[in-house]
C-alpha cells in the first residue's frame, strides 16, 4: 500500500531572512526611499523570501532581477494574501502555488513537493558515474570519487560567507556578495 503524502507538499517554499548588516539593508535603499524610519526595512528586521518555481516568474519580468520579499509571518494560511514586494523594483506581484491555469501576472512558487521531485534526479556534484564523467541525472551504479584538477586560485575575503544570502534568494548574484581580492 502506498504511503499518503502529507499535505504540506503542497505548501511553497518560504525563507526566513534576517536583515543582519547594513549591508543587507542596502539592498533595500529604492524600497526604503522616504518612508519614515520606523517603516524601512533595516538591521534586526525578519523578512519573508519566496522561492520561485522554474518558469514560474509573472510575464514580462526579468527572472534574473526578480526575487519576491513580504514582511515575516510564521502563519502558513496567510502566505498567499501578504503584499510580495520584488526587491529590484518595488512592485507588488500575486502569488500561486501551481503552475497550471495561472494569472500571468502571478509568480508561481515552488512547492515541498515539486522540490522533491526535482531532487529525486538531483547529479552528484560531488561523484563521477561509471565512466569517469561526472554524474548526470540519470547516473546509476557506483559512484566514484571525481578527480579535480585546479587551474587558478582566486582571493576571496570572508565576506562570502554572505552565500546564505544567495541561496536564500535574496540575491540573484553572487558577485554582491563576493569580495575577490587580485593577487599582484
Amino acid at each position: 500500500m502506498a504511503a499518503q503524502e502529507p499535505d504540506w507538499l503542497t505548501q511553497p517554499i518560504l525563507t526566513r531572512l534576517s536583515i543582519s548588516t547594513p549591508t543587507m539593508r542596502d539592498w533595500f535603499k529604492g524600497l526604503n526611499g522616504k518612508k519614515p524610519y520606523p517603516g524601512q526595512i533595516k538591521p534586526h528586521n525578519f523578512l519573508l523570501t519566496a522561492h520561485v518555481a522554474p518558469l514560474g516568474h509573472p510575464v514580462g519580468v526579468d527572472p534574473d532581477k526578480f526575487i519576491l520579499i513580504a514582511p515575516y509571518t510564521d502563519d502558513t494560511r496567510t502566505w498567499h494574501r501578504m503584499p510580495w514586494i520584488n526587491r529590484y523594483d518595488g512592485k507588488r506581484y500575486p502569488v500561486e502555488a501551481a503552475m497550471s491555469d495561472r494569472d500571468p501576472d502571478a509568480a508561481a512558487l515552488m512547492t515541498f513537493g515539486a522540490y522533491l521531485r526535482q531532487f529525486k534526479h538531483h547529479p552528484e556534484s560531488k561523484s563521477a558515474g561509471g565512466d569517469g564523467l561526472p554524474c548526470g541525472r540519470q547516473a546509476v551504479g557506483l559512484l566514484l570519487r571525481r578527480h579535480i584538477r585546479i587551474r587558478y586560485v582566486v582571493h576571496i575575503g570572508k565576506e562570502a560567507n554572505k552565500l546564505e544570502q544567495v541561496e536564500a534568494g535574496i540575491v540573484s548574484d553572487q558577485d554582491e556578495v563576493y569580495n575577490v581580492y587580485e593577487d599582484p
